[in-house]
């Protein structure tokens, strides 16, 4: 079973045309692992607010990405396409959010999830 967190993003539903909140999936510091706060999933977050993960000074910090494979190892950030769900509608969707570190930063994108972006994995 994989482990997965939640980030809550507000924006325009691509299916209903509705400014709402879009709730997605994301893999990024998501695992079944976790400290004294407890597991690092199933956690809702908000964008800009830093996800409980491993301190930096721990070995394992450096795990927050979804895909470590996917970046140059330089690189602070990863843009995950997340499934999603519209609030309103309830419609399937994917957005794409940026993370810096263990962090959302910004949402670059919203849609259908019938209409997944190319290039970013399922």
């Amino acid at each position: 079973m994989s482990a997965f967190n939640w980030i809550v993003v507000h924006a325009r539903c691509p299916s209903c045309g509705q400014q709402t909140e879009i709730r997605c999936q994301t893999h990024v510091a998501s695992t079944h692992a976790g400290d004294a706060r407890g597991r690092f999933h199933d956690r809702e977050y908000n964008l800009g607010e830093k996800m409980f993960w491993w301190p930096e000074t721990d070995a394992r910090s450096h795990e927050w990405r979804s895909n470590p494979g996917l970046r140059e190892s330089g690189d602070d950030y990863e843009d995950e396409a997340c499934y999603a769900t519209c609030s309103a509608c309830r419609a399937a969707l994917c957005a794409v959010v940026r993370f810096r570190g263990a962090c959302p930063e910004r949402l670059l994108g919203v849609t259908t999830e019938e209409n997944w972006p190319v290039g970013y994995e399922r």
